[in-house]
């Protein structure tokens, strides 16, 4: 991992993963002020269906144009770019007719009111071209760019959104997609601007059977991977109501900071991990892996213990209700973190289709075990099948990449013991949960416990941060 580079980019993405994923966190004490618990599950629900609309229109072909830049022999990414946009946009507005004219059953089917329909294609539009400029950013490495763009329009939809909702008497939560459809319009300009001189208007079959051959083994996986993350809110909104959707959203979104965080680290990472497997130098990929493992556990540890005080903070009182959920929520996110990781050394062997078993595997599984349990239990069921879900994810990726692609990894009783302090913290936040404390006796025992925690996990490396801080 190159030192001078590591922490410049991971800052760049972490301020544009604040910009996007992070954009529902830093809304919560503006959208629960505007939005009742049923508006605010049906605005995450339109925007899950929407992320799982893309894949699964656009036959999960857009993921290969990341990957198509890394290989070693590429001279006409212009025109493989132009091939995935043609090939990609044309089903989304097919699409978007289509929904048009059977609102009323899309309505009924997906539980969403029918006048949230219209808006539904736009914003999986939107999010494709996120995606895709995303994609080409980061495989320029041109964090800083990347940082400007989606901080820019990350903000300009929150406060358009917001601005909306204001004014706004009834079905509120509308706001939020008419500032979708605004910031789509001006993504659209900035995207012509920036690569309109790399376009072309024309389609080629080499290009068109690598992005099958690339995206289609990963369609189910991409699929699946978006179920894992967004399942839980569409089959709450279906079994017990917007409301409840809602609130499991509110504190969802609190917990999703540590992918936030995580995230930023791993497209800082990625590039260097290309490199060293290419140079054979996977000593230096464990040593990385290692430290980012501690990073993303110590961030853990942070959300678990204070998730709930944060949700104090920003949340009203009627979100309060789902503030304890939130350390269970955070252990899933935990897990799901350190997919990605492995799930590197898939892509770098070209064996998609195991990327697939293992997200098919963890998202069947989440379907099945949500549909036992949300009727039953609620919504606290949707966090407990979700931690389960992402734990048999990371296992099943964990060993194909050690077992079956023989890799060099850490090993898995290493990682366990990384991951000791965070079950300690998830242990100890209801043990004072149970005390009763009054706030600051509470509050300081909650610090003691993140410092020495925190302490055991980057204490081994901390000549190792100061190098790269350096």
């Amino acid at each position: 991992m190159s030192r001078s580079t590591f922490f410049k980019d991971s800052w760049n993405y972490l301020s544009s993963e604040i910009a996007t994923k992070g954009l529902a966190f830093i809304s919560i004490p503006v959208f629960t002020r505007l939005l009742t618990p049923e508006d605010y599950g049906y605005l995450n629900v339109i925007t899950s269906i929407a992320g799982l609309i893309v894949p699964i229109i656009t036959l999960n072909m857009s993921v290969g144009l990341g990957r198509y830049y890394f290989e070693k022999d590429q001279k006409d990414f212009d025109s493989f770019m132009s091939t995935s946009l043609i090939i990609c946009l044309l089903p989304l507005l097919a699409g978007f007719g289509i929904s048009l004219f059977l609102q009323e059953e899309i309505s009924r089917w997906l539980s969403i009111p029918v006048e949230a329909i219209p808006y539904v294609f736009p914003t999986a539009i939107l999010l494709f071209f996120s995606s895709v400029i995303l994609s080409i950013l980061r495989a320029e490495r041109k964090s800083k760019e990347l940082r400007m763009v989606t901080i820019s329009r990350g903000y300009l939809g929150f406060f358009l959104a917001a601005g909306f909702m204001y004014f706004m008497t009834e079905h509120v939560y509308l706001g939020r997609m008419w500032a979708n459809v605004i910031v789509l319009v001006l993504t659209l300009a900035w995207f012509l601007r920036r690569f309109g001189s790399y376009l072309r208007w024309e389609v080629k079959w080499n290009h068109i059977r690598y992005l099958f051959s690339y995206g289609m083994p990963l369609l189910p996986a991409s699929i699946s991977a978006v179920l894992l993350m967004e399942i839980d809110r569409i089959m709450i909104n279906s079994y017990r109501g917007g409301e409840e959707a809602g609130l499991y959203s509110f504190a969802y979104n609190i917990s999703m900071l540590l992918l936030v965080v995580s995230n930023a680290m791993q497209y800082a990472f990625l590039p260097d991990y290309y490199s060293l497997m290419n140079q054979g130098e996977t000593k230096k990929v464990n040593d990385s892996y290692r430290l980012i493992i501690s990073l993303i556990s110590v961030g853990a540890l942070g959300l678990i213990l204070f998730g709930s005080l944060i949700g104090q903070l920003l949340g009203t009182k009627s979100f309060a209700s789902s503030l304890q959920v939130i350390p269970v929520i955070v252990v899933g996110q935990y897990f799901l973190s350190f997919v990605p990781l492995f799930k590197q050394g898939v892509s770098y062997a070209k064996k998609n289709m195991y990327a697939t078993l293992s997200i098919l595997i963890a998202g069947g599984l989440n379907v099945i075990l949500n549909a036992i349990y949300i009727p039953v239990y609620g919504s606290i069921a949707g966090a407990y099948t979700t931690v389960a879900s992402y734990l048999v994810q990371l296992l099943v990726i964990y060993g194909i990449v050690k077992y079956v692609l023989k890799h060099d990894c850490i090993g898995l009783g290493e990682m366990v013991v990384k991951m000791l302090p965070v079950a300690l913290a998830f242990l100890a936040y209801y043990g004072l949960i149970s005390l009763n404390l009054a706030f600051w006796p509470d509050l300081a025992l909650r610090l003691i416990i993140m410092l020495i925690l925190a302490g055991i996990l980057v204490l081994p490396y901390r000549s190792s941060i100061v190098n790269y801080v350096n």
